[in-house]
C-alpha cells in the first residue's frame, strides 16, 4: 500500500485503541513479516491461494477473540458500576451519619469524611440546601411526584458544578438535601446560584398535577462534622413557608420563639376535647377560628406548625387513632404551604374523629 504497509496500518489501529480483529491475507511466505503480525495480536495469517478450513479457522480465532473482548468490558463495566454504586451509597450514607455528631480526630475532620465517604471537601465553608415538595394528599400521584423530584437534579448540578468544591444531592420521598462545600471566596456566588436553582425550579411548570416547592439555605459551618447543624436550620427554615410562601429562598429566623404556648395548647385541647365529646361540628369550626385569632400574627412558622401538630396529635391520640393515622396527619400539616392550609387540616381532623364516634 501506498505510505504504509499492512504492519503499520496495525500498529496506528493499535494506538489508537481502535477494537480490531485483524487477519492477514498474504501471497508471501515472509517469516520476519508473520512474526511481526503474530507480535500485534493477529487473529490468522493467511497465505494464497486461501483454503476454505484455514479461513473458516482464522474467522474463528477472530470471533472468540471479540466475544472474549466483550465479556472482558462489561465485566470491568459491572464492576465499575458497582463501585460507582457503592461509593454513592457511602457518600449518601454521610447525611444519615450526621445525627451522630461523632468527632473524626482533631484538625483532620475533612480528611476523615472524605476518607471515610468518598468526598472531595476542602477547606471553606460547609452548607446545606433543601427542598420540599409541596402537594395535595388526595390527589397524591407517586410517579408524578417521582417525576418532579428527578427533574430537581439535573437544575440543581447544572448550577452547583465548577462553583462547589463537592456536594451532593440526597432524595427522601418529597425531600431533596443538597450538601454543599465551597471556598469562602466564592459565598456570594454560592448564595446567587442557590437563587437561581429556585427561580428555575419556579419556572417549570407542572403539568400533571398542582405542585410547589419551599426551599431554606442552612447555617454555613465550617467543619464537615458540623453539617447536621446546617441541615436542621435548613429543615427548620422549610416550616416557615407558612408564614413566608413558597418557591423563595427561606432561611430558619434567627431569633427565638420567646412565648412559651404550652398554656394556650393546653386550653384548647380542652376545647377540642368537648367539641369531640359533644360531636359538635360547629363548636370545632368557632375553636379553630378561635385559635386563630389567638395566636399572633408575628410568631414563627415553625411554631404555628408545632401547635397544630400538637392539637391534632393529642386529639387523635386520645380519641384511640392508630399511629399511621397520627403520622399521615403530622404529614399533611408538613404539605401545608399556608396558614388556611394548615388549619384546614385540623379542622379536617378534628372532624373525622367526630364522625367515627357518631
Amino acid at each position: 500500500m501506498p505510505g504504509c504497509d499492512g504492519i503499520e496500518v496495525i500498529e496506528k489501529g493499535r494506538e489508537m485503541n481502535l477494537p480490531l480483529e485483524v487477519i492477514i491475507v498474504s501471497g508471501y511466505a515472509d517469516f520476519a513479516y508473520a512474526k511481526a503480525a503474530i507480535t500485534h495480536g493477529v487473529s490468522g495469517y493467511l497465505l494464497k491461494p486461501i483454503k476454505k478450513a484455514e479461513l473458516e479457522e482464522a474467522l474463528q480465532n477472530a470471533k472468540k477473540s471479540i466475544e472474549k473482548e466483550r465479556k472482558r468490558i462489561a465485566a470491568g463495566k459491572k464492576l465499575y458500576e458497582y463501585i460507582e454504586d457503592e461509593n454513592m451509597k457511602r457518600r449518601h450514607d454521610l447525611i444519615f451519619d450526621l445525627p451522630m455528631s461523632v468527632s473524626l480526630g482533631q484538625n483532620s475532620e475533612i480528611e476523615s469524611v472524605n476518607e471515610q465517604y468518598y468526598y472531595h471537601f476542602a477547606p471553606g465553608y460547609f452548607q446545606c440546601f433543601a427542598l420540599r415538595l409541596l402537594y395535595s394528599m388526595k390527589k397524591y400521584d407517586k410517579k408524578a411526584l417521582q417525576k418532579t423530584m428527578d427533574g430537581f437534579e439535573p437544575t440543581i448540578h447544572r448550577e452547583l458544578s465548577g462553583l462547589c468544591s463537592d456536594y451532593e444531592i440526597c432524595m427522601e420521598e418529597n425531600k431533596c438535601y443538597v450538601l454543599c462545600n465551597y471556598v469562602e471566596e466564592r459565598e456570594k456566588e454560592f448564595r446567587n446560584a442557590v437563587r437561581v436553582i429556585i427561580n428555575k425550579l419556579s419556572a417549570k411548570r407542572f403539568e400533571m398535577w398542582k405542585m410547589t416547592f419551599s426551599a431554606a439555605l442552612g447555617k454555613k459551618v465550617k467543619s464537615p462534622v458540623e453539617l447536621w447543624d446546617s441541615l436542621e436550620s435548613a429543615l427548620e427554615g422549610l416550616k416557615e413557608a407558612v408564614l413566608e410562601g413558597c418557591e423563595k429562598l427561606l432561611e430558619m429566623p434567627k431569633q427565638e420563639s420567646e412565648k412559651d404556648w404550652s398554656l394556650v395548647i393546653a386550653q384548647f385541647n380542652n376545647e377540642f376535647g368537648k367539641a369531640i365529646d359533644l360531636c359538635d361540628e360547629q363548636m370545632v369550626n368557632e375553636c379553630v377560628k378561635k385559635l386563630e385569632d389567638t395566636l399572633e400574627k408575628d410568631i414563627l412558622g415553625r411554631d404555628y406548625n408545632s401547635i397544630v401538630v400538637s392539637l391534632g396529635m393529642h386529639a387523635m391520640t386520645k380519641s384511640g387513632n392508630e399511629n399511621e393515622e397520627i403520622m399521615g396527619f403530622s404529614e399533611r400539616c408538613e404539605l401545608c404551604h399556608n396558614l388556611g392550609e394548615l388549619f384546614d387540616a385540623l379542622k379536617d381532623c378534628l372532624d373525622k374523629i367526630i364522625q367515627k364516634n357518631l
